[in-house]
């Protein structure tokens, strides 16, 4: 029954996507090393691509509780690079400018639930690509012995397999439970155990759990430098809880629910129940919205009504924990069936009632649900590395719990620093310590102390490196607790210790110079000529009176920077500026200092502005200019994919989502289907509830895909669905800070909930420049103008409700056009254009950016999300047809195509002010399309 529970227990290979499927394993080097309970992975790989083709992959993969990743690393031309930990913020902003100058470096980044992902690239043609890739884990401790779980399921051959593991400071011989490798056996090395095989033409095909004894009383302590780690084994005394008599069970239907271990949960549950006996139940289901709330009452362990209810519900939506919050219970206890990942709320729901949290996927958000039963004094019951038989354990006793500690020293640093939950064993570290420091550490139920343990620091204790690290992780954990709180402290731990947290990341660079450029400390082998290279910009700056360009930028020449590959191109800037050459060479001219904002090309914040305004608002009118002489037909859009088409077939309601839950597991993964299912019940069956429910499945395929949430936030707009809206641009605006376009979007989604104080802070932040304040973000021209126009609209609206004393007077003036024109779009460093045909059959784009009769577009963009705005005040009568160039983008995925957002408005400012949204999606390259036509 033990190998069971823990080979239940499984922690995947990472494995490498090219277009969701697996690329080939040529070979695979795996060490794990194991210091008490602690654990590190590291996964040697090295892919093979059979095809002609350079590839992209993707390394995506969860990871189980208490699992953290240590080490990300590339093969660089021929040799092995690894990661640096960088600002999250800073580490996008650099991956991105580098690879839009065709040097592609990598970057991996910790998502939602402990979700971790990479974009390898290139993958050579007829090649190899080298990734290592190392975890930490906390082991399970089982009785009288620590378990490690390997898993090996390849189910083809591959040219060489390597295996090494190392136990250090270990009395008793590991144990091989299960997956024996012929030779695999382990042998005493110097205080350690260790065994190592190397095989040829192998399928890893058995996973491998070993058996590390603890004899009772364990107790190991480590030391390094002033760091401590000490690891105690526990025999606690149970306090048996009160049997309740009324229970509620909320249960989470959410798609990301979907492929959880119901069987095993249910098993659960008969135990629970065959426990109770008699109990009354409240049994809540949600996903996006409340889908059942109703009662029933268990006699002798008898749940047969509810096992069926249970076996019967379809997983659908997004989470939404808000529709859960307020419901009135008299419950003694709640159950919790979750994943823990909401993403369509805050995770606020809180009792003050014992909560136990139960969940059987890897894939979830540890952190919270511990959290959360930590606060309510219940339980987090992992069915991935507990048994039926001890869930039901932890529901049946209270919680023995670290309480705190005490030490003779008033330095000491030491985590956790108390009230956490502790089963079997417990271990702590520490820094500052020294040589003679006691710690006594104090356990017990609630805030009542029962137990007693001293820890003495010796000068003779065991040495390990990892010390210093399991000390930053426990101290991580801690400040994780109030995530937003302590993010700056989180950032400089991160870096410091090199561990990769909700705020850093792991980057590798290909160049010296771009670690230069971003100020990222590079790993070992390249220091020495980083170092030399800021000691010669340095030098160069104490010498130099000018410094309108760079030292780093000087060293590179600045004729190597391609404007093109920036956010301002050439052809838009030569086409759009006319005369303003000089200023615009003075503007590029301004690169900033390697340790001032940017060093990535982009133009001058203050100097581009001013250019940008000149000429938006230059009193010029051009002559002779050609009539648009193409056919003008608004193009009709219809929904005609191989999936609505057989929609079309259903004839009733119920009848099409049942057959869309068929459908589902062939596009499960592509966003768009969601987007067109949802509209295709919404327009078809004019329904909202299948309709808003299928469309929340967006946020629920990746919650940190800020693109995927970009369209879902287009559509909650386009149904008026305005606080989910302001929900969804929240969570952009954390995925993407360093986006002016992020700001903007949550100031347009505060207005519309009535939020205006919030909005109007947002747009002057824009205006201002404070969001580009000790930041490295990119300036895009035109975004201030855009703004301008907004925070007029909103104050001349709004101005007794608002709190103007920071606003220039300028904006206070009003705003009034006759047709206003803006589009975005949700897929970043993508070009679309713009058009507007006039009555006169003049044609205004951003070459040709001011038309006869008063229309004005703003500066062409290029790159990002847009926006791009076309204004007229005083319309001439007739039609005004809207045309868009879509030139497509670097990283276009079939199934995630670009969608594009049209604002149309007439009467911008006034009583008589209409507004209308198109949603459009863009799937062929250099398409040219008229969306729209305005009368006036």
């Amino acid at each position: 029954m033990l190998l069971f529970i823990v080979y239940g227990y499984t922690q995947n290979i990472p494995v490498l996507n090219v277009k969701d499927k697996p690329l080939g394993l040529s070979t695979l080097d795996i060490k794990v090393e194991v210091v008490g309970n602690i654990a590190i992975t590291t996964y040697d790989m090295l892919f093979y691509n059979p095809t002609n083709n350079i590839l992209e992959g993707q390394l995506n993969f969860p990871l189980g509780d208490g699992h953290d990743v240590s080490r990300f690393a590339l093969d660089i031309n021929g040799k092995l690079r690894d990661a640096v930990v960088v600002d999250k913020e800073l580490g996008r902003i650099a991956f991105e400018d580098v690879v839009r100058r065709q040097v592609d470096p990598a970057l991996l980044e910790k998502g939602t639930g402990n979700n971790y992902k990479a974009r390898i690239y290139p993958i050579p043609a007829n090649g190899y690509k080298r990734v290592v890739l190392a975890y930490e884990q906390e082991l399970l401790l089982k009785e009288t012995a620590h378990y490690y779980n390997l898993p090996l399921n390849f189910e083809k051959k591959l040219d060489n397999f390597k295996l090494e593991i190392t136990v250090f400071e270990q009395k008793s011989k590991p144990v091989i439970e299960k997956g024996e490798i012929a030779n695999l056996k382990f042998t005493n090395w110097n205080k350690n155990f260790k065994t190592q095989i190397s095989k040829k033409d192998f399928i890893p095909n058995k996973s491998i759990i070993i058996k590390i004894p603890i004899p009772s009383n364990s107790e190991k302590v480590l030391v390094y430098g002033n760091f401590f780690y000490a690891y105690k084994t526990l025999s606690p005394k149970k306090r048996l809880r009160q049997k309740p008599k009324q229970i509620t069970i909320y249960w989470d239907a959410s798609l990301s629910m979907e492929n959880r271990n119901l069987e095993k949960e249910i098993s659960f549950l008969d135990s629970y129940f065959s426990n109770l006996k008699n109990i009354d139940i409240s049994f809540i289901v949600f996903s996006n919205t409340l889908l059942k709330n109703k009662s029933f009452k268990i006699e002798n362990g008898n749940w047969n009504t509810l096992k069926e209810d249970i076996k019967n519900i379809v997983y659908d939506g997004g989470t939404n924990y808000d529709v859960i919050y307020n419901l009135n219970t008299n419950s003694d206890v709640s159950l919790l069936f979750s994943d823990g990942l909401a993403s369509l709320s805050n995770y606020n729901f809180r009792t003050s009632k014992p909560m136990f949290i139960v969940n059987s996927l890897v894939k979830s958000n540890y952190s919270q649900l511990n959290q959360l039963t930590e606060l309510s004094n219940g339980a987090y019951l992992n069915l991935n590395t507990l048994s039926v038989t001890e869930a039901l354990e932890l529901t049946k006793y209270e919680p023995f719990k670290f309480i705190n500690y005490t030490t003779n020293s008033d330095v000491l640093d030491i985590y956790p620093k108390g009230s956490k939950r502790v089963d079997n064993d417990f271990s702590i570290a520490g820094k500052n310590v020294k040589n003679g420091d006691i710690i006594t550490l104090h356990f017990g139920f609630g805030n009542t102390i029962t137990q007693h343990l001293d820890i003495e620091i010796k000068g003779s204790e065991a040495s390990n490196p990892m010390t210093r690290r399991i000390w930053a992780q426990q101290k991580l954990n801690t400040l994780e607790i109030d995530s937003k709180t302590n993010k700056t402290e989180i950032i400089q731990l991160g870096i410091d210790y090199s561990l990769v947290t909700d705020y850093t990341s792991l980057i590798v660079l290909e160049e010296v110079m771009d670690y230069v450029r971003y100020k990222i400390t590079p790993p070992k082998e390249l220091l020495e000529e980083y170092n030399a290279l800021l000691a010669s910009i340095e030098e160069k700056k104490k010498t130099r009176n000018e410094s309108t360009i760079s030292d780093a930028v000087s060293l590179r020449r600045i004729e190597n920077f391609d404007l093109n590959s920036e956010t301002i191109s050439r052809e838009s800037l030569d086409g759009f500026f006319n005369n303003a050459d000089e200023e615009l060479n003075e503007a590029v001219m301004s690169f900033s200092e390697p340790n001032g904002n940017t060093l990535n090309g982009v133009v001058n914040m203050d100097t581009i502005d001013n250019i940008s305004s000149r000429a938006y608002l230059r009193d010029e009118t051009p002559n002779n200019v050609a009539k648009y002489k193409e056919k003008l037909v608004v193009k009709k859009r219809t929904l005609d994919s191989d999936y609505i088409k057989a929609l079309r077939k259903a004839s009733s309601k119920k009848e099409a989502y049942k057959l869309y839950l068929e459908q589902r597991k062939d596009y499960s993964k592509v966003p768009a289907y969601y987007s067109d299912v949802s509209t295709y019940f919404k327009n078809h069956f004019n329904d909202n509830s299948y309709s808003i429910r299928i469309l929340s499945n967006i946020a629920e395929v990746d919650f940190d895909d800020y693109e995927l949430l970009k369209v879902y936030a287009y559509q909650l707009q386009l149904n008026f669905e305005s606080e989910l809206a302001v929900f969804i641009y929240k969570r952009i605006l954390e995925l993407r800070p360093e986006d002016s376009q992020s700001y903007r979007d949550l100031a347009l989604a505060y207005q519309k909930i009535g939020k205006c104080q919030e909005a109007l802070d947002l747009f002057n932040s824009i205006i201002t420049g404070d969001i580009y304040k000790n930041s490295r973000r990119r300036i895009f021209p035109g975004m201030k103008l855009i703004a301008r126009n907004e925070i007029k609209h909103l104050i001349q609206n709004y101005k007794d409700d608002l709190d103007l004393s920071a606003i220039n007077k300028d904006l206070l003036k009003e705003v009034d056009l006759d047709i206003r024109i803006v589009v975005d779009w949700n897929h970043n460093d993508t070009d679309i254009d713009l058009h507007i045909i006039d009555p006169n059959l003049e044609e205004c784009y951003y070459s040709h950016p001011k038309t006869k009769i008063g229309g004005v577009m703003s500066p062409d963009m290029t790159q990002g999300f847009g926006p791009e705005e076309f204004v007229l005040s005083k319309a001439k009568k007739g039609d005004y047809f809207i045309k868009i160039k879509y030139f497509g983008d670097r990283y276009q995925k079939a199934e995630n195509p670009t969608f594009m957002k049209v604002t149309i408005y007439k009467y911008y400012g006034t009583n008589r002010e209409s507004k209308n949204i198109k949603i459009i999606r863009l799937t062929n390259k250099d398409d040219q399309e008229t969306i729209a036509k305005i009368s006036i």
